[in-house]
This record gives structure tokens, C-alpha cells and sequence, in this order.
């Protein structure tokens, strides 16, 4: 397992996390590429594998807190379909990580939900 030091209080970075706690929880999934890669590869029978990726985008890491709606779920499918593309895989649905805070409204999330649905 790898060591990681952070001042008290903070965490690791993203990629230290994930190597420390979760790579090795996946060792023996060969399709997860040890947390390597965005996307994962499951087999679900000889002939037949499915591709499954799901990146969450933060307001103000990812986009401005103040983006429309449209533009934030736009920008949501794109890392992931980039993702799928990258594994040579073929869309056909998608997974969503969603985290709120109280502050979203109901028009905020239909227009996010519409924009899905284009």
C-alpha cells in the first residue's frame, strides 16, 4: 500500500487517494485497470464487454458556478463520452453522479435534465 503524508486537516491529492485506499481493492477485476484509467471494462459473457465510466465535474473546478445548467450537463456527457471513445467503446447509455447543495432550484434541475435529454 501507498504511504501518503498530508498536513492535518487536508487530504492527498485525487491520484494518491485512489493509489493508496481503492487501487487495491480492485486487484483482482482485471477490467479496472487497477483505477488507472476513467473508464472500466466489465465482461458479461465470451463474446460481450461492457465499458463503464463516470466522471463527476465540480462548480468551481470544473465550470463556473454560475454556468447554465444546459452547458454543465453538456460539458457532463462530453468527459465521458471522451472517456468511452478513448476505450474504443460505443455509447449507448449513460451513468450520472450528481451531488447538491440546497441552493438548486427546481427550474435549475429541468433545465439540466432537458439538457440530458437532447
Amino acid at each position: 500500500m501507498v504511504r501518503t503524508s498530508s498536513p492535518a486537516g487536508s487530504l492527498p491529492g485525487e491520484f494518491d487517494l485512489i493509489r493508496a485506499y481503492f487501487a487495491p481493492l480492485t486487484q483482482f477485476e482485471a477490467g479496472s485497470f487497477n483505477l488507472t484509467d476513467d473508464a472500466a471494462v466489465l465482461s458479461i459473457d465470451q463474446d460481450h464487454e461492457i465499458v463503464v465510466t463516470t466522471d463527476t465535474i465540480i462548480a468551481g473546478v470544473h465550470f463556473l458556478k454560475d454556468s447554465p445548467p444546459e452547458s454543465i450537463a453538456a460539458k457532463l456527457l462530453r468527459v465521458n463520452l471522451s472517456d468511452l471513445a478513448a476505450m474504443g467503446a460505443t455509447p449507448r447509455s449513460y451513468t450520472l453522479s450528481l451531488a447538491l447543495t440546497n441552493e438548486i432550484a427546481s427550474e435549475w434541475l429541468a433545465a439540466f435534465a432537458g439538457s440530458l435529454a437532447k
